[in-house]
């Protein structure tokens, strides 16, 4: 099994349904007017568009920026400092984490996992690492987790509602939009 390729297919799925977004004018285009804020401020209004289309499609419930602790308002997803490190030529990494509600594909990517592949439709994650590669970030990997909000002493009573995404970004090239 190549998962590598596997992975480069699921991508290219996520490239194509942000480039069909923006062919088809669903979203404002963001205008890059520096790099001082890429993140905080471009980057994070492309994503959270882009989610609000998948929550107006009834394609996901809802999606949160971050965790309980850090804030509830979908605002905050980077800061300046997360910028700062991007720039750094030390390849530092900048984390970050999205909840997806509700996706429509939940009980699919579930029961496919279960069977122990390493693809799963999960076109949210790939679609927002688009995004992040389109404004110039060079590595973008990405991990997504299922979680159930409420715990369970027996593990066959798991009944998760919520994908969690996290994702590593690392460099920015010079190539953007």
């Amino acid at each position: 099994t190549n998962y590598k390729l596997r992975d480069i297919f699921a991508r290219n799925i996520g490239r194509r349904i942000y480039s069909a977004i923006i062919k088809k004018k669903l979203i404002k285009q963001e205008q890059q007017v520096s790099d001082e804020l890429l993140l905080t401020n471009t980057v994070t209004r492309t994503i959270t568009d882009v989610l609000n289309l998948f929550v107006s499609s009834n394609y996901i419930k809802g999606y949160k920026f971050g965790n309980d602790k850090q804030q509830s308002n979908n605002t905050i997803l980077f800061d300046e400092y997360d910028d700062a490190d991007l720039k750094k030529e030390e390849g530092l990494n900048v984390n970050c984490l999205i909840s997806i509600y509700e996706p429509a594909t939940l009980l699919g990517s579930l029961q496919i996992t279960n069977e122990k592949s390493r693809f799963i439709p999960d076109y949210i994650a790939s679609t927002l690492s688009a995004i992040f590669e389109s404004y110039g970030i060079r590595s973008v990997q990405y991990e997504t987790y299922f979680v159930d909000p409420e715990y369970r002493p027996n593990p066959k009573d798991y009944f998760p509602n919520e994908q969690l995404l996290q994702f590593t970004l690392s460099g920015l090239s010079n190539n953007k939009n």
